[in-house]
């Protein structure tokens, strides 16, 4: 286990107020690029395809609905079956869903950012990467399966290192809170798991033989728990738009921070909590 960070490891307000800058950039960008126009740049009555849309803003940062379909993708190339194939009304909510996740991930790799976690070490991406490839029967099919998708390794690698520093994060500071004790197995073993081999008809084994993987269990459990609670006291926190069900016509989310403007509003100054 990982002993927690010291305090002087936060990043200092001043760092990430540039980051927030950037990313108000980043929609203001998002703005010039997506938004129908009539400037003079393009002719009276051509027509202005757009190609990409905001679907969510997570604290200034745009969630696109390219990232939802990206992420579906790679989702059904790890065969998490509540995103596989989707299409028709099926595929509205499958975007649904997933946009919720990319939200939950968004927020989570924000505080993970702010508390300046430890780099990921690319031998470990590797290694995560190999397992894929393992478990989706070699090199051949897991390449086969990424054409089919047509989903992007430089993506899939992202998304594992994410997944990693977030593990992190999760061992050294969410972790050491579960506490499971002999009260709380005992009860699992002569409750849930009787139950559960009485259904199969087999004979429970000895509470010495199973306590290792009862204790295994129930840590899982109360850190998903942990980490769900820990999640929503981020979405609490966090200013979060939510534009799926937004007309493309209608105007995008407000740039917060207009640089170079004099009636700009300061940076909002961060919170630790």
């Amino acid at each position: 286990m990982l002993a927690s960070r010291s305090p002087s490891a936060v990043r200092s307000p001043l760092e990430i107020n540039v980051q927030r800058a950037i990313r108000a950039v980043g929609l203001a960008i998002a703005a010039l690029v997506l938004m129908p126009t009539t400037c003079g740049g393009i002719a009276s009555g051509a027509e202005v395809k757009r190609v990409d849309r905001i679907v969510a803003v997570v604290d200034e940062d745009p969630i696109f609905l390219s990232d939802v379909d990206r992420a579906l993708r790679l989702a059904r190339l790890d065969e998490v079956t509540i995103f596989d194939a989707p299409s028709g009304p099926d595929l509205e909510a499958s975007r649904r869903a997933m946009l919720d996740e990319l939200v939950a991930r968004r927020l989570r790799a924000h505080e993970v950012d702010r508390l300046d976690a430890p780099p990921v070490d690319a031998a470990a991406v590797d290694q995560q990467l190999e397992r894929l490839r393992d478990r989706l029967g070699g090199a051949e099919a897991f390449a086969e399966r990424m054409r089919d998708l047509n989903a992007d390794l430089e993506l899939l690698r992202a998304r594992l290192r994410r997944q990693l520093a977030l593990m992190d994060y999760v061992e050294r500071r969410l972790e050491p809170r579960i506490l499971i004790d002999d009260d709380q197995i005992r009860e699992y073993y002569e409750g849930a798991l009787a139950d559960e081999l009485e259904i199969r008809g087999l004979e429970r084994p000895p509470l010495d033989e199973v306590r290792d993987a009862i204790e295994a269990l129930l840590t899982e459990r109360a850190l998903d728990e942990e980490i769900d609670e820990w999640t929503e006291r981020l979405r609490d926190r966090a200013d979060i738009d939510i534009r799926l069900d937004v007309a493309p016509s209608d105007p995008l989310p407000p740039v917060r921070e207009r640089l170079g403007s004099s009636e700009a509003a300061p940076p909002r100054a961060p919170t630790f909590r």
